[in-house]
């Protein structure tokens, strides 16, 4: 599942589509009830988080990236959230 949504993610990267960031949003829901490592849902969210940044959608961007960090303390996007903060 988490395969699924990072290849959706790439897609949504090429070319953003509602359907696919439903989709992101409802296997990142259920992948996090799931018995997985934290380490690669983080990554998934990082990457999440990167592709709204892309489209400029910084509230979104944030929320990932805050729930990729409530993941993994050390995932490399605390700079990111500053600057994503400071354009509210």
């Amino acid at each position: 599942m988490n395969e699924l949504a990072n290849d959706l993610i790439v897609k949504l990267n090429k070319k953003f589509n509602n359907i696919f960031e439903e989709r992101i949003i409802e296997l990142l829901y259920i992948i996090s009830r799931k018995s997985m490592s934290t380490y690669q849902l983080s990554l998934t969210y990082k990457n999440f988080g990167d592709c709204y940044s892309k489209y400029e959608m910084t509230e979104e961007a944030i929320a990932c990236y805050e729930s990729g960090l409530k993941l993994n303390g050390v995932l490399p996007v605390k700079r990111k959230i500053k600057e994503l903060k400071s354009l509210l």
